[in-house]
């Protein structure tokens, strides 16, 4: 199989596995708590040793350490730049009481409260207390809300393209632990958006349809950029620096200062681990895959 193909399949798998949250909360939303809990803090080890066993040092490997670091820096900040301009463009267009992030993440799939009903099960309502008044995605165009949680997970989804592509670009080793870096940080992510969008009252044939439309953004940019850089003479180290830059600021900045919060040592603990063992098994993955695959 050629690179390009490993790409085409690879970006493919990671965007229809950021699914697999969001379908795992319309089938029973108690397995999706459970899920959510301890697969984020799992997604910020991937993310994590990812960034420091791989990307790093290939980019270290091909550039000068402080092009590397600047340009890791220079990541880390235009995702936060990027990261506030979204919170705040959505905190002044919801109602008091939402908020994006990984740490809503479990509030917005408790937000859902109660099983689904038969007639919940068709239009994606939970009973009663649900969602009272189907809505289709036009309804929603006008809702700055709808809007502002598309636009960046579309977002989100290009640049988890960039840096799949990014990662064959090194070799199809790193190109997949990459994927499955950005696969095990959508997974838990896609809950809230799943969560939030069945809330507003949008029938769950159509979140999922809106969700996928979103996803295909991964596989575009993955083709894209991975085309342009395999055509042209470009330097790797900017392009893994930013990437791990992104990878980092994800982990460290949205995923574990939410585990601080958590004040049930148990939990606490069990998350901790959670993210320990993504850090482990990414890293094996990293030498193995490297060793195994021919590059």
């Amino acid at each position: 199989m050629s690179t390009l193909l490993q790409v085409l399949f690879f970006s493919m798998i990671g965007g229809a596995f950021s699914l697999f949250g969001g379908t795992l909360l319309m089938a029973r939303q108690s397995w999706a708590d459970r899920f959510a809990r301890y697969a984020t803090p799992f997604a910020a080890g991937s993310m994590l040793a990812a960034a420091f066993i791989d990307l790093l040092p290939e980019a270290l490997e091909s550039g000068k350490p402080q092009s590397t670091m600047f340009f890791t820096l220079l990541g880390l900040l235009f995702f936060f730049i990027t990261e506030t301009i979204m919170h705040w463009s959505h905190d002044h267009s919801q109602p008091e009481g939402h908020a994006l992030g990984h740490d809503h993440l479990v509030e917005d799939i408790h937000s859902l409260e109660g099983p689904l009903t038969d007639a919940g099960k068709a239009n994606g309502a939970r009973g009663d207390e649900g969602l009272k008044t189907e809505k289709n995605i036009m309804d929603l165009m006008s809702n700055p809300v709808f809007l502002m949680l598309n636009i960046g997970d579309t977002i989100h989804n290009f640049l988890d393209g960039v840096a799949i592509a990014a990662g064959f670009l090194i070799s199809p080793a790193s190109g997949i632990i990459v994927t499955m870096a950005v696969a095990a940080h959508e997974i838990p992510s896609e809950m809230g958006d799943f969560g939030i969008m069945l809330g507003m009252g949008l029938k769950r044939s159509r979140v999922l349809l809106v969700n996928l439309a979103s996803s295909f953004a991964t596989t575009i940019a993955a083709l894209v950029f991975f085309m342009w850089g395999n055509s042209s003479d470009i330097t790797l180290t900017p392009v893994l620096s930013l990437v791990s830059g992104f990878f980092i600021y994800i982990a460290a900045v949205d995923i574990i200062p939410s585990l601080h919060d958590e004040h049930d040592k148990k939990e606490l603990v069990k998350k901790s681990v959670s993210l320990l063992v993504g850090v482990v098994i990414v890293s094996l993955m990293i030498i193995s895959f490297h060793s195994l695959i021919e590059v």
